[in-house]
C-alpha cells in the first residue's frame, strides 16, 4: 500500500523470497513525467518489510490529485524480469491503525 501525506507517499508492505538466492527488486512509481525507483534486497528464504516491524517505509513522490481510498499503479520488477503493474491502495492517517507508520516517517 501507499501511505499518503501531502503529495508525498510511503510504500508499506513486505517482499517474500521463498527461493534459494537473494533477489533485487525495483519498485517504480510514475508521477507525470517523473519516475521514482526504490530498490529492495530480499534475502534467500527471507522477507523484507517496509513501514512496520521497526523498518522505515520507502518514500516516494505522488501527484497532487492522489487521494486516500483510490488504487494507484506501481511497477514491480524482480531481477531482470519484465516489470509488472500492480494497483495498490492509497491510505492516509485518518485511521488510528496507520498512525504508527506515519510516526516512522518523522
Amino acid at each position: 500500500m501507499i501511505l499518503e501525506l501531502e503529495n508525498e507517499g510511503a510504500l508499506i508492505g513486505s517482499f517474500v523470497n521463498s527461493g534459494d538466492t537473494d533477489l533485487d527488486v525495483t519498485v517504480q512509481v510514475i508521477t507525470g513525467d517523473s519516475r521514482t525507483n526504490t530498490y529492495v534486497e530480499v534475502p534467500a528464504g527471507g522477507k523484507t518489510d517496509m513501514g512496520y516491524n521497526g523498518f522505515a517505509p520507502k518514500r516516494v513522490d505522488l501527484p497532487e490529485d492522489v487521494i486516500a481510498g483510490q488504487l494507484y499503479p506501481i511497477y514491480i520488477q524482480v531481477e531482470n524480469q519484465t516489470p509488472r503493474e500492480l494497483f495498490v491502495p492509497v491510505m492516509d492517517g485518518s485511521l488510528e491503525e496507520y498512525q504508527q507508520m506515519i510516526d516512522l516517517l518523522g
